[in-house]
């Protein structure tokens, strides 16, 4: 009987256990979602679509581009593409190298490079940097809470360090 007793205790304990996923899946599920929607981001930059890049972003997102004051809001972002972006002679890639993702599932960082190219009257700029783009979950959808970058050539007039991480003034803007 007690032989029985133990059986039947064992057997309802290990019935009940759950397998859960390790969270590691989850971050590494999240990422992946978030690094898509960066390609498809990147899509929309390249084909200057300002309506498409707006539906990234939170709508109290942040744009913090080097020699600008923080732009904070979907519609002032939105002008700032307007003057930046959709200018002849600009053109803007960029590429993710890695996203992490908070245990919480609702927070993710991504970092990585990019390139800017400025054709204008007074030349041309070509400028690559790195930058970080904070995403967040809003309503079960992954959206730009914050973004900003930050150019690897030296400041103008400055000391000439490269880590100085200034933007010469017409490349200033790139993410």
């Amino acid at each position: 009987m007690k032989a029985w007793l133990r059986t039947v205790c064992l057997a309802s304990m290990l019935t009940s256990c759950t397998v859960q996923k390790p969270a590691e899946v989850n971050t590494l599920n999240e990422a992946k979602a978030v690094q898509t929607l960066s390609q498809e981001w990147l899509k929309a930059e390249i084909a200057k679509d300002i309506p498409k890049i707006m539906t990234y972003y939170a709508e109290d997102a942040m744009e913090m581009a080097s020699n600008t004051p923080v732009i904070i809001g979907k519609e002032p972002i939105q002008k700032w593409y307007e003057t930046w972006l959709r200018p002849d002679g600009v053109s803007m890639t960029f590429a993710t190298e890695e996203v992490k993702v908070s245990a919480s599932l609702d927070m993710a960082v991504e970092r990585g490079t990019y390139h800017y190219i400025q054709n204008n009257a007074g030349g041309q700029v070509d400028d690559t940097g790195k930058y970080v783009t904070v995403w967040k979950k809003a309503k079960g959808e992954w959206k730009v809470a914050i973004d900003t970058a930050t150019s690897d050539l030296p400041c103008q007039g400055g000391s000439g360090n490269a880590g100085s991480g200034a933007k010469p003034d017409s490349a200033a803007e790139a993410d």
